[in-house]
């Protein structure tokens, strides 16, 4: 059964939960970051608590430090809390329990937990848990299969911890700094940053529905045409499930180094900047989909080899007669082009000295892991051919 029976925690109890020793979570509750210095009982808050200090140590944040921090900004672990878990306290169920209520095996209980939060956590089950559990297990039982839940569960803790990823760095460097350079420390710069936060948590949910929705129509309409292929005549014999044509282009910026080095960082991170709102630009135009950015590397997927080269190109030609990047200096241009069928690459470098594409684009057969277009590009089997 969950932890219902009682609110506080002994410190043994807290040991065991957490893994800490009795005698360091005494040192942390004398330095004020745990427990309360008039309780010998700490309150189930606080197994939350060891674990994001723990986190922190890990990431090099010294205990001293922690303990500056929440003596300054009284509470600061506690809001950094409410933010992550904003239903608040919970009963916890141990992963066999939790199992058990949804209708899993433990192991595969186990693999969508691990997949679905911070690994730092532990196996933390709640009431939200056991619900999402129950909600898979529908899936499942209407035809989808556990290696397509496992894919889609990745997709939604890869691609949703990236937005909130998003959403905490960029209001840290362009609301939280800016206030804090007008002067504000400690208590009150925390209220006025909570305060500026407020508006902003209420916009998320409804943000995601929209993006979902936009994301959706779109998807529709390519599920469609893989409708359509079936009555065309065209389709293509698969030598197993989950497996599409797709022309997969990879596009990034020659001598990056070198021009970092002589521009300096501000100033090849808006050469990045700007070259990124073009690519984009150009491969929406094109139908095309960029599934992954690394600095200033591209890849994108589209439906046929001759859309991905004409979106390469017209970049190159945007790139080149462009006026925002920096000035020009010769350059050599080197296509090379092959059929439809197989694959097409092509690599040039523009007339731009600090901006150079490099571009190929290959068509391929290939079962897609989605969860991986968010990390590494996925392993593919190429069938490539050169022609005059």
């Amino acid at each position: 059964m969950g932890e219902r029976e009682s609110s506080e925690l002994s410190l043994e109890d807290l040991a065991e939960r957490t893994g800490q020793p009795p005698e360091r979570l005494l040192e942390w509750r004398a330095l004020g970051v745990i427990g309360s210095p008039d309780r010998a009982e700490f309150a189930r808050r606080d197994v939350e608590r060891v674990q994001l200090i723990g986190f922190c140590l890990a990431r090099g944040v010294g205990i001293e430090t922690i303990a500056r921090a929440e003596e300054t900004e009284a509470g600061l672990l506690g809001h950094y809390l409410e933010q992550m878990f904003p239903t608040g306290d919970q009963p916890t169920y141990t992963l066999a329990e939790a199992a058990a209520r949804a209708g899993f095996g433990v192991e595969m209980a186990r693999r969508l937990h691990h997949v679905s939060g911070p690994p730092w956590l532990g196996e933390r089950i709640v009431e939200e848990d056991i619900e999402l559990l129950h909600g898979w297990k529908v899936a499942l039982e209407n035809g989808l299969p556990e290696e397509a839940l496992i894919q889609l569960t990745r997709v939604y803790a890869d691609s949703l911890g990236r937005v909130a990823e998003a959403e905490a760095r960029l209001f840290h460097f362009y609301v939280h700094d800016r206030i804090r350079e007008i002067g504000l420390s400690g208590r009150e710069l925390r209220e006025r940053t909570e305060g500026a936060s407020e508006p902003k948590r209420r916009l998320i949910e409804p943000a995601l529905l929209y993006f979902h929705r936009k994301g959706m129509a779109s998807a529709v309409c390519e599920d469609m045409l893989l409708h359509f292929a079936e009555y065309s005549g065209s389709k293509e014999k698969r030598d197993g499930p989950a497996q599409m044509r797709l022309a997969i282009g990879f596009l990034d910026l020659a001598s990056f180094t070198p021009m970092t080095e002589s521009l300096g960082d501000v100033a090849a991170a808006a050469v990045v900047a700007l070259f990124s709102d073009l690519v984009r630009e150009v491969a929406s135009r094109h139908r095309g989909r960029v599934v992954e950015r690394i600095g200033d590397a591209f890849m994108f997927t589209f439906t046929e080899p001759e859309t991905a080269v004409g979106c390469l190109l017209e970049i190159r030609e945007r790139a080149r007669h462009s006026t925002s990047f920096p000035p020009s200096a010769e350059a050599s241009t080197m296509d090379r082009s092959s059929t439809a069928k197989a694959a097409t690459s092509a690599r040039t470098s523009t007339l731009h000295r600090a901006l150079r594409p490099r571009q190929s684009v290959t068509k391929s057969s290939s079962r897609p892991r989605y969860e991986e277009r968010w990390r590494l590009p996925p392993s593919i089997s190429r069938r490539s051919a050169s022609v005059g």
